[in-house]
């Protein structure tokens, strides 16, 4: 484990540093990649204005330029030349956003998710709606994953629509001991209103009928889809070939067998070790510098503080039991009318005359000496 300094310094650098992006096939980029290029593609278009305005009025220059490629700002190319303009392949110009360094280009603060305020944000209550289940506060000091634009720092571990519909959590990890359910995925979609991550292959799904679920969660509308450390790799490598959406792998420990299944295209790394998850965490951090990791968070803040130390961007918290919480308002009920029957039932007070009483006190002895 690391020291104290290092656990210190590596909390800051999870401060300023913004949510790992999680990509796909069709938008490999992320929010930030899609407005450049949107940008780009508009700039282009300007410039195709132009350079219609000047072909009508300048006939005679038509023809020698009917096939020339969009040109934009020598600024915004890739390949600078002398000219005025030059040509710009967009995926290039892609590519060159994402790994530059240029202060004008990257990701500012807003982007990267960095808060700009120390306080809590402004709170509004329903007058019906409240009681709302709250995971921990120190899953906030998480870095987070960014999903399709959206940063999600909290999992809640559950499929009880009840429960999901009165936490905070960011999204929804529907992992059940059966085999995915369409129908049930389908109404998680429907109420969870936040993005759901549902378990497609396991220790009795795998390999086709795998394939065929995910794609059909996503094609229903699901962020992401889970496999759990009982498939195999070739499921996986399957996986990543049919669907669009983020791949997340289940690890139990840091083994040859966990890597070949991460190398076989996962997105996210899902750490399952019971009380070994911190250390777990940790291990797939120093393999994986860069692999977004969520992770079981414990019982208690100290085991979560533990875990997002180790490594881990995202917590994933399991919310008490519907039984559980309506055990618990049953008793604040009962011990709440109780004390309001004792407040208003009125106090009878009864005299008796010093003969009765004398009586009463000697038939209690002869009882007590009779039992004994």
């Amino acid at each position: 484990m690391a020291s104290n300094e290092e656990q210190r310094q590596n909390g800051e650098r999870r401060e300023t540093s913004g949510p790992r992006n999680v990509g796909s096939k069709s938008a490999p980029h992320g929010e930030f990649a899609t407005r450049m290029k949107n940008a780009i593609y508009e700039t282009a278009e300007q410039l195709n204005a132009q350079r219609r305005s000047s072909e009508a009025s300048s006939p005679a220059q038509a023809p020698a330029q009917n096939n020339a490629a969009v040109a934009v700002p020598e600024s915004t190319a890739v390949a600078v030349s002398e000219e005025e303009y030059t040509v710009v392949d967009i995926d290039e110009a892609l590519e060159a956003a994402e790994t530059s360094t240029d202060e004008s280009i990257v990701p500012s603060d807003q982007d990267t998710g960095a808060l700009s305020h120390t306080d809590d944000p402004r709170e509004i209550e329903n007058r019906f709606a409240q009681g709302t289940l709250r995971v921990p506060n120190i899953s906030s000091t998480c870095r987070g994953i960014r999903v399709k634009g959206r940063v999600i720092r909290t999992f809640v571990f559950s499929t009880d629509l009840a429960i999901i519909r009165n936490c905070d959590a960011d999204a929804v990890l529907a992992v059940y001991p059966f085999t995915c359910q369409p129908t049930i995925t389908q109404a998680l979609l429907h109420y969870a209103e936040r993005p759901v991550f549902t378990g497609v292959s396991g220790t009795k799904t795998r390999g086709f009928r795998s394939v065929e679920l995910a794609t059909f969660s996503e094609m229903q509308g699901a962020s992401g889809v889970v496999v759990n450390r009982t498939s195999d790799c070739e499921t996986v490598r399957s996986l990543t070939e049919a669907v669009d959406i983020p791949i997340v792998v289940t690890a139990y420990e840091m083994d040859d067998d966990t890597r070949a299944m991460v190398e076989s295209g996962a997105h996210i790394v899902n750490v399952a070790a019971g009380r070994n998850t911190p250390e777990v965490v940790a291990q797939v951090r120093a393999a994986y510098p860069d692999m977004p990791i969520i992770a079981s968070g414990g019982k208690d803040e100290d085991s979560m503080r533990a875990t997002i130390e180790a490594g881990a961007d995202a917590l994933i918290w399991s919310p008490p039991s519907l039984h559980e919480l309506e055990r618990a308002m049953m008793a604040a009920n009962r011990a709440m009318v109780a004390s309001e029957q004792i407040a208003t039932e009125p106090t009878v007070a009864r005299d008796l005359p010093d003969e009765e009483e004398s009586a009463n006190a000697s038939d209690d002895g002869a009882t007590s000496l009779k039992n004994a």
